[in-house]
């Protein structure tokens, strides 16, 4: 059991922390760091590990992805970027920038991109995340395809609404893929209340709307 970690106190670099269980959970040790390799900004926020069930490209079934936000210090822009391992998490190499935003912050105006989340369907890899880009919504939920995990085909939009937030996609019973996103906020201070809702939407394919 793999797990990806990322402090709330960053240093001016972070790197997204691998640690490993073999005792279903209980414990937990450090096997790697995934570190920012190409923006000398570090890999900030929202990290995403995913085993290829299947090989993609020269990639290997077993090969374990990691992506996150890869975003300087003064958040003054975002970019989530893709490396790989093929040794269960223990070395890590760029594989590429899947898509590039502008500041990380997630007032309606700002054009950050967030939160990856990787599913394999039919031999194709396709990750979903979250898209401020689009001055008509504050933020949607979209997804790229690819056939090898280095080259992405274009944005698709899955939920485009006022608000969204982090996208989870799974496949139903029924066979339907559908992306839920929250928004909202959570309690943080017992002087401070929030509400936070989830929106699903189903499709009869993870890359059909």
């Amino acid at each position: 059991m793999t797990g990806a970690f990322h402090g709330a106190n960053a240093p001016i670099t972070p790197s997204d922390s691998i640690y490993r269980s073999t005792d279903n959970g209980n414990s937990w040790s450090k096997l790697s760091d995934v570190a920012d390799t190409q923006n000398g900004w570090g890999m900030r926020w929202q990290p995403e590990l995913f085993e290829l069930p299947t090989g993609i490209g020269d990639f290997p079934a077993g090969t374990i992805l990691a992506a996150g936000d890869s975003v300087p210090s003064d958040r003054s822009a975002t970019k989530i970027d893709l490396y790989a391992s093929t040794d269960r998490g223990r070395t890590w190499s760029f594989v590429t920038n899947i898509a590039t935003g502008g500041a990380a912050f997630d007032t309606n105006g700002q054009t950050p991109v967030w939160e990856p989340f990787f599913l394999v369907s039919d031999g194709k890899l396709i990750v979903y995340y979250s898209d401020q880009r689009d001055p008509d919504h504050g933020q949607k939920i979209v997804h790229q395809v690819s056939t090898d995990a280095r080259t992405w085909g274009p944005v698709v939009d899955d939920v485009a609404m006022p608000t969204a937030g982090d996208p989870a996609i799974s496949r139903c019973a029924w066979r339907r893929a559908g992306p839920k996103s929250p928004s909202g906020g959570v309690p943080r201070a017992a002087t401070r209340s929030y509400s936070i809702s989830t929106t699903r939407r189903t499709a009869r394919g993870p890359w059909r709307t």
